[in-house]
Protein backbone atom coordinates (compact mmCIF):
# COMPACT_ATOMS: atom_id res chain seq x y z
CA UNK A 1 0.00 0.00 0.00
CA UNK A 2 1.05 3.18 -0.78
CA UNK A 3 1.25 6.22 1.43
CA UNK A 4 -1.12 8.15 -0.85
CA UNK A 5 -3.89 5.48 -0.58
CA UNK A 6 -6.51 4.74 2.19
CA UNK A 7 -5.39 3.17 4.91
CA UNK A 8 -7.35 0.72 6.84
CA UNK A 9 -8.58 3.29 9.64
CA UNK A 10 -9.52 5.82 6.72
CA UNK A 11 -11.87 3.56 5.50
CA UNK A 12 -13.23 2.68 8.48
CA UNK A 13 -14.10 6.38 9.43
CA UNK A 14 -15.17 6.43 5.58
CA UNK A 15 -12.81 9.67 5.97
CA UNK A 16 -9.06 10.88 4.39
CA UNK A 17 -6.94 12.07 7.21
CA UNK A 18 -6.94 15.61 5.46
CA UNK A 19 -10.32 15.93 6.20
CA UNK A 20 -11.32 14.84 9.83
CA UNK A 21 -11.90 17.15 12.78
CA UNK A 22 -9.52 16.62 15.81
CA UNK A 23 -11.64 14.55 17.26
CA UNK A 24 -11.56 12.90 14.31
CA UNK A 25 -7.62 12.75 14.51
CA UNK A 26 -8.04 11.29 17.91
CA UNK A 27 -10.43 8.11 17.11
CA UNK A 28 -7.62 7.84 14.46
CA UNK A 29 -4.67 7.33 16.79
CA UNK A 30 -6.77 5.66 19.52
CA UNK A 31 -8.07 2.95 17.29
CA UNK A 32 -4.46 2.61 15.72
CA UNK A 33 -3.06 2.36 18.91
CA UNK A 34 -5.97 -0.24 20.56
CA UNK A 35 -5.44 -2.72 17.25
CA UNK A 36 -1.87 -2.24 16.78
CA UNK A 37 -0.14 -2.36 19.63
CA UNK A 38 -3.03 -3.07 22.33
CA UNK A 39 -2.99 -0.27 24.21
CA UNK A 40 -5.66 1.95 25.53
CA UNK A 41 -5.41 5.83 25.60
CA UNK A 42 -7.76 7.17 27.38
CA UNK A 43 -9.42 10.96 26.54
CA UNK A 44 -11.42 12.65 28.63
CA UNK A 45 -13.84 14.68 26.89
CA UNK A 46 -14.23 17.03 29.75
CA UNK A 47 -10.25 17.79 29.28
CA UNK A 48 -9.82 19.69 26.13
CA UNK A 49 -6.05 19.05 26.00
CA UNK A 50 -6.39 16.47 23.52
CA UNK A 51 -8.07 18.37 21.28
CA UNK A 52 -6.66 21.65 21.78
CA UNK A 53 -3.58 19.46 20.35
CA UNK A 54 -5.54 19.20 17.23
CA UNK A 55 -6.19 22.36 16.53
CA UNK A 56 -3.13 23.49 16.99
CA UNK A 57 -1.76 20.97 14.68
CA UNK A 58 -4.32 21.89 11.51
CA UNK A 59 -3.90 25.62 12.07
CA UNK A 60 -0.16 25.56 11.65
CA UNK A 61 -0.23 22.45 9.12
CA UNK A 62 -3.35 22.72 7.64
CA UNK A 63 -4.90 20.46 6.04
CA UNK A 64 -1.42 18.83 5.90
CA UNK A 65 -2.14 17.91 9.50
CA UNK A 66 -3.59 14.55 8.88
CA UNK A 67 -0.98 13.23 6.53
CA UNK A 68 1.75 13.98 9.50
CA UNK A 69 -0.53 11.81 11.89
CA UNK A 70 -0.57 9.57 9.50
CA UNK A 71 2.86 9.18 8.67
CA UNK A 72 3.61 8.47 11.77
CA UNK A 73 1.49 5.57 12.11
CA UNK A 74 2.09 4.51 8.47
CA UNK A 75 6.14 5.15 8.14
CA UNK A 76 7.24 3.97 12.62
CA UNK A 77 3.96 1.66 13.33
CA UNK A 78 2.95 4.24 16.23
CA UNK A 79 6.31 4.53 17.37
CA UNK A 80 9.02 6.53 17.81
CA UNK A 81 12.50 6.01 19.11
CA UNK A 82 11.03 2.85 20.82
CA UNK A 83 8.25 4.84 22.27
CA UNK A 84 4.60 4.70 21.90
CA UNK A 85 3.40 7.72 20.61
CA UNK A 86 0.45 9.62 21.96
CA UNK A 87 -1.78 12.17 22.01
CA UNK A 88 0.28 15.06 23.40
CA UNK A 89 3.80 13.44 20.78
CA UNK A 90 2.08 16.59 18.39
CA UNK A 91 1.89 19.21 20.65
CA UNK A 92 3.80 22.76 20.02
CA UNK A 93 6.64 21.73 22.50
CA UNK A 94 7.22 18.67 19.66
CA UNK A 95 7.03 20.79 16.96
CA UNK A 96 10.79 20.06 15.97
CA UNK A 97 9.63 16.62 16.03
CA UNK A 98 6.66 17.09 14.04
CA UNK A 99 8.70 19.24 11.55
CA UNK A 100 10.99 16.48 11.23
CA UNK A 101 7.74 13.92 10.44
CA UNK A 102 6.01 16.63 8.24
CA UNK A 103 9.79 16.61 5.96
CA UNK A 104 9.29 12.82 5.64
CA UNK A 105 6.29 12.81 4.51
CA UNK A 106 6.46 15.58 1.81
CA UNK A 107 9.57 13.51 0.73
CA UNK A 108 7.20 9.87 -0.04
CA UNK A 109 4.67 12.47 -1.21
CA UNK A 110 7.02 13.58 -3.98
CA UNK A 111 8.88 10.33 -4.67
CA UNK A 112 5.23 8.62 -5.24
CA UNK A 113 3.89 11.62 -7.60
CA UNK A 114 7.31 11.13 -9.35
CA UNK A 115 6.71 9.76 -13.01
CA UNK A 116 8.80 7.11 -14.34
CA UNK A 117 11.35 8.38 -17.13
CA UNK A 118 9.67 6.88 -20.15
CA UNK A 119 11.98 5.14 -23.07
CA UNK A 120 13.60 7.65 -25.08
CA UNK A 121 11.66 8.50 -28.10
CA UNK A 122 13.40 8.51 -31.52
CA UNK A 123 12.26 11.38 -33.57
CA UNK A 124 11.99 11.90 -36.88
CA UNK A 125 12.09 8.85 -39.70
CA UNK A 126 14.86 7.14 -38.08
CA UNK A 127 12.96 5.04 -35.78
CA UNK A 128 14.53 1.50 -36.37
CA UNK A 129 18.43 0.99 -36.85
Amino acid sequence: MSFSELDPLEKLMKKRVQDMTPGDLISYITTYMKEVHEVKLVTDPSVPKERAVFRGLQKTYGQDAGLIVKWVFWKYQGKYDGKLINFLSFQKACKWWTDIMYTELQEQLKRESEVKPKEKQWSGFAREL
